[in-house]
């Protein structure tokens, strides 16, 4: 089944077992199970994303000097979790994009950053943390606390609910090593805690893949903040669960309007705290990209199109780009894909590949921005550029469809067929009006927040 066939599926299961039963230690453990369970279903891209590999085990020990580890050691009022992935490049130094105002803001923070499995961490001489350190040691401590466990084989109440559930959906899924692994991280994060002193405040931009960690601070009465960094909301699987958990943060940060809507009203269980906080990125990077990227192709091309590819659609992205690139040869296409695609054609007079680069200045400099259901959209509205949303699979509609509508700098369509349609609709639409997807960055806000304080001073 497809994503959304298996996000329905999943609210069926929920519906129709006590899944509430299933506890690990007093605590609902389906929170976590249903993340995992649902990537199964789907055959997403994350489907194999716990297993070890040799490239993953060659990046975390790549990695673990990364930063100098005895930075763990010294006891920090606030800890960051962020991924090395999430950096965009900003006139040569790599800044976070949701949590990349800490450096400035917050003295006393400690990032703790995961490496990418492309390139693990960047050089000290590229980014502005002064206190930070690889993730790549919780990590390896957390696998290897897996495997002790396998010895005491934890008790799991409810366990024939679970078992009821795979046997409905016949599917192969080791619940119990995923029970393991929470726990595992619930253990070595405890433990860290106990050498390195227990921090205030935690700040994580993907809470969901760690959610041992949450468990393992709610435990020690450490306040757990979450930054969103990407989609959230009834289309994300992580957080369409309606129901209050210690895995779950104490105050979600979000974009805007939106997504505080959704975790007030429909929500609201999720965390007691909901604020909306704007993006970082946008407002650094409104700052820093004054010139025009694409100032050498304008006299060629009547057109520059800018498409945000993802992951888990990067064929069908393909695909849709050669043939509408062939049926547009006025229009210049970019595809900049989420992680890098090596399989992408070579580069032709009217299609180019730019893994790597700052979307966001790219979004600032295009006509046109095109996407199956990236936030991208949003971040280009944010930027007054209009989207074209390759509706594949009906995702683009389930994603965006009740709150970006057809029309006045919108278009949804379901082939490369259809492109030149699209963009001669929003050539003749006047002006682009679009809902207020951020909110002005708030920075003093978000350090009264975690700090407890603020001053004069924002970002």
């Amino acid at each position: 089944m497809n994503y959304l066939e298996a996000l329905g599926r999943l609210e069926q299961l929920e519906n129709s077992f006590e899944v509430g039963r299933i506890r690990v230690q007093g605590v609902c453990v389906w929170p976590w199970l249903r993340l995992y369970l649902f990537q199964v279903m789907a055959h997403t891209k994350n489907e194999h994303s716990h297993e070890i590999s040799a490239g993953k085990v060659k990046t975390v020990l790549r990695s673990l000097f990364a930063f100098n580890p005895l930075a763990y050691l010294r006891r920090r009022s606030v800890w960051v979790f962020n991924g090395a992935e999430r950096r965009k490049e900003i006139k040569g130094k790599y800044i976070h994009r949701v949590s990349g105002f800490v450096p400035s803001m917050i003295s006393d923070a400690l990032c703790i950053e995961k490496p990418s499995l492309a390139g693990g961490h960047r050089r000290r001489s590229e980014i502005e943390e002064r206190h930070i350190v690889s993730e790549s040691w919780i990590l390896l401590a957390s696998h290897a606390a897996e495997r002790l466990l396998r010895f005491r084989r934890p008790d799991v109440e409810g366990a024939d609910v679970m078992d009821a559930i795979i046997s409905e959906l016949g599917v192969a899924f080791d619940y119990r090593y995923f029970i393991r692994f929470l726990l595992a991280q619930r253990s070595v994060v405890k433990c860290l805690m106990r050498v390195a002193g227990r921090p205030d405040t935690v700040v994580i931009e993907c809470p969901y893949t760690v959610m041992g960690y949450l468990w393992a601070f709610h435990d020690r009465g450490v306040r757990v903040i979450e930054l969103q960094h990407g989609v959230a909301g009834e289309s994300h699987y992580a957080y369409v669960w309606h129901h209050s958990s210690v895995l779950y943060p104490d105050t979600l940060c979000v974009f805007g309007k939106r997504e505080l809507d959704y975790f007030t009203r429909r929500n609201p269980d999720y965390a007691r705290e909901v604020v909306p906080s704007g993006l970082y990125i946008l407002e650094k990077c409104s700052q820093a990209f004054d010139s025009d990227p694409f100032a050498s192709y304008r006299d060629r091309f009547r057109t520059i199109v800018v498409f945000a590819g993802q992951d888990a659609v990067a064929g069908e992205n393909v695909e849709f780009l050669v043939e509408a690139a062939r049926k547009n040869p006025e229009t210049l296409f970019i595809y900049v894909p989420r992680t890098d695609n090596p399989g992408f054609p070579p580069d032709k007079a009217n299609l180019l590949y730019r893994p790597g680069i700052n979307i966001y200045e790219y979004l600032m400099w295009c006509d046109i921005h095109c996407t199956v259901y990236s936030t991208t959209c949003l971040e280009a509205a944010y930027y007054g550029r209009p989207t074209v949303f390759h509706n594949l699979d009906n995702y683009s509609m389930k994603y965006y469809g009740d709150y970006l509508e057809a029309g006045r700098g919108v278009e949804y369509i379901d082939s490369p067929d259809q492109f030149a349609g699209a963009v001669s609709r929003l050539e003749g639409c006047g002006l682009f009006e679009f809902p207020e997807a951020f909110s002005p960055f708030r920075g003093k806000l978000l350090k009264k927040l975690i700090c407890g304080k603020t001053d004069d001073q924002d970002v």
